[in-house]
C-alpha cells in the first residue's frame, strides 16, 4: 500500500491524498489537518465541526478552503457521516449544494 502524499494550502496548512484514490478520475479528496483554516479559540484553525459552538461563517470558509485545494468548491462538498459498517454510500450526481450522507444514531 502505498504513503499518503502530502499537500500544502495556499495558507500554510497541510493536507494528506491518497495515491489509490487519486487514480479515480472526478473524485477530489484530502485527508485534513486542523492547519490553514480560519477558526479562532478552542476551534483554531481548520475546523468542520457545526455542533459545538464555532462561528458557522469561519466553519463554512474552512470547507471553502479545503474545498478549492482538492480542486472543488463549497457546493461540491458532500458530507458523510462515518460509521464502521459495511455499508457504502454510493454519490452519482452532483446536486450541489451542501448534505449530510448517512445517518447516526447513538
Amino acid at each position: 500500500m502505498s504513503e499518503l502524499i502530502e499537500k500544502t494550502l495556499e495558507n500554510g496548512g497541510r493536507y494528506f491524498v491518497s495515491p489509490q484514490l487519486s487514480i479515480c478520475p472526478g473524485l477530489g479528496h484530502g485527508f485534513f489537518t486542523r492547519e490553514g483554516g480560519v477558526s479562532k479559540g478552542i476551534f483554531e484553525s481548520l475546523n468542520f465541526r457545526y455542533t459545538g459552538g464555532d462561528d458557522e461563517k469561519d466553519i463554512a470558509e474552512n470547507y471553502r478552503i479545503a474545498a478549492e485545494a482538492i480542486g472543488g468548491r463549497y457546493d461540491d462538498i458532500v458530507r458523510t457521516c462515518q460509521l464502521h459498517t459495511d455499508t457504502i454510500e454510493v454519490i452519482t450526481s452532483r446536486e450541489g449544494g451542501f448534505r449530510q450522507v448517512g445517518t447516526w444514531t447513538p
